[in-house]
């Protein structure tokens, strides 16, 4: 198959199978696609037996290393001993002794006798297999690991899956709200990439009413690579196709009033960030009172790839932390200026490349943390809450804040005609910008003037639905949705 080809249908859907039904299907298809990728997981299993003895302590170590060093989603023992020890042993020995393998080595006797073949895998609730020492060798218990709550595991460990753990205080369809330890609860995103839907929001909304009753504050955290990929546009479609835009509107509402009951709640709501954190993913850590992010995470305003504005009360935080900023560098005059980068990222569709560069891009701020261990995230977000707390944590001041005005409006919309007659950024790339742009600077008012979250979030709405409604628009969501990549138009 030629580089960067697709791998043909019949292969695809082999590879959607359980293991061990997937592996099946590859060593015994005719397919020249089926027979190379067997070939690689065949000579990996052969391979990483014969050394495991002299590479690692035990069978965990290996697929930790293929895990976190080459970003596979299982390590080569973990595959294996999901598809059937016994079975895949036989095979990958019956091509050994048929020539087909990389060498002739047979598999050692360990595989096929005591411990390791009468469990089936040489992962236990034991521990791992070591051939090297002849025991099951389990997680170490120092003091560093031993704060982690749910630490990487490997498949038949048998550790309970977070999700799971815990005391349950409330659940529906797409959230769970639950304590680990009693004195923080904790709200997990459990939908598909962990989209906010109107589901979401209501449990985002009865975890801060809960946490407000009888809890230390909330901590939003999931044990996975997305803290939340942004609003679930598809669960939208059935009312925009009943009532258009006008139906969105209060939707879009009660998204943004849910922001605000997050970032004027009575106890402390920490955002546990961790991989995508984009759109009103980006938008939900940026209202909490703090932000713990996981070095590996993704943060940015995307929606302007699927024709919109963030909606979600983005931009009303962009305009509200300038105003903040000009305030504490004693520059009320020029809040253009305060502006610019933030606006900038939200036009462009800027996404951080970790979280030191979505620091730099203004969505972690002073007094966020940063975790270089992925595992020590959920830690450190209870401690801040704790912290907070007993510091005697109180949510801000509602104030009013100043805007740029109309003004910064004329200036910006200046500058995205040069680039759009420049052919930098398509006639409606422009459009939304503009839109962007008065809802940054607020609208159609003098420099200076003074304005609350809900007259900005009330132009975002009103922004946003217009778009709605425009074909162009229409034509990025639906490529959006029906192939997962975004539209240029």
């Amino acid at each position: 198959m030629a580089a960067g080809g697709k791998a043909d249908p019949i292969v695809e859907r082999m590879l959607k199978k359980p293991a061990p039904e997937r592996l099946k299907l590859l060593r015994e298809s005719t397919n020249p696609q089926a027979q190379f990728l067997w070939a690689i997981l065949r000579d990996g299993f052969h391979y990483a037996a014969v050394h495991l003895a002299s590479i690692a302590d035990c069978a965990r170590d290996v697929d930790f290393a293929m895990r976190w060093g080459f970003g596979l989603k299982q390590g080569p023992f973990e595959l294996w001993q999901e598809a059937g020890w016994t079975q895949v042993a036989q095979w990958v020995q019956a091509d050994i002794d048929a020539g087909k393998a990389l060498c002739a080595e047979p598999l050692p006797r360990w595989v096929f006798e005591g411990p390791v073949a009468e469990h089936g895998g040489v992962h236990s609730p034991q521990g791992s297999w070591s051939p090297a020492r002849q025991v099951w060798v389990p997680m170490s218990e120092l003091v560093v690991y031993c704060r982690q709550w749910y630490r990487d595991t490997v498949l038949g460990s048998g550790a309970v899956s977070p999700l799971a753990s815990g005391t349950e205080v409330y659940r529906n369809d797409e959230i769970r709200v639950w304590t680990p330890d009693g004195e923080v609860l904790v709200a997990s995103i459990t939908a598909k990439l962990h989209l906010i839907s109107p589901q979401v929001t209501e449990g985002l909304l009865k975890a801060v009413e809960l946490a407000e009753e009888g809890f230390q504050g909330l901590v939003i955290w999931s044990p996975d690579d997305v803290f939340s990929a942004g609003a679930n546009l598809e669960s939208l479609m059935p009312v925009f196709m009943k009532s258009g835009a006008k139906g969105i509107a209060p939707e879009e509402k009660k998204l943004q009033d849910a922001m605000l009951r997050i970032r004027y709640a009575q106890v402390p709501v920490v955002a546990a960030v961790r991989g995508l954190a984009l759109g009103g993913g980006c938008e939900l850590a940026t209202y909490c009172a703090r932000r713990v992010a996981a070095m590996e995470s993704y943060m940015g305003l995307v929606e302007v790839g699927v024709g919109l504005l963030p909606g979600g009360g983005g931009l009303t935080a962009i305009a509200r932390r300038a105003a903040e900023m000009a305030q504490a560098g004693n520059a009320k005059a020029d809040l253009l200026q305060f502006l610019t980068d933030s606006f900038t990222s939200a036009a462009m569709a800027k996404v951080g490349t970790g979280a030191i560069d979505s620091r730099k891009l203004g969505y972690l701020v002073e007094g966020d943390l940063i975790v270089p261990h992925k595992d020590e995230l959920l830690h450190v977000a209870l401690a801040q809450v704790k912290a907070m707390a007993a510091s005697g944590y109180r949510p801000p001041r509602r104030a009013l804040f100043p805007v740029a005005g109309r003004n910064a409006i004329a200036t910006i919309q200046g500058q995205l005609a040069n680039m759009r007659d420049g052919g930098f950024i398509s006639a409606h790339d422009f459009h939304i910008a503009s839109l962007i742009a008065q809802v940054v600077c607020g609208g159609d008012v003098d420099a200076g003037s003074l304005v609350n979250e809900e007259y900005l979030m009330a132009l975002e709405r009103e922004r946003f639905c217009s778009l709605l409604e425009h074909p162009k628009t229409q034509e990025r969501i639906m490529g959006m949705l029906s192939t997962g990549k975004p539209v240029r138009n």
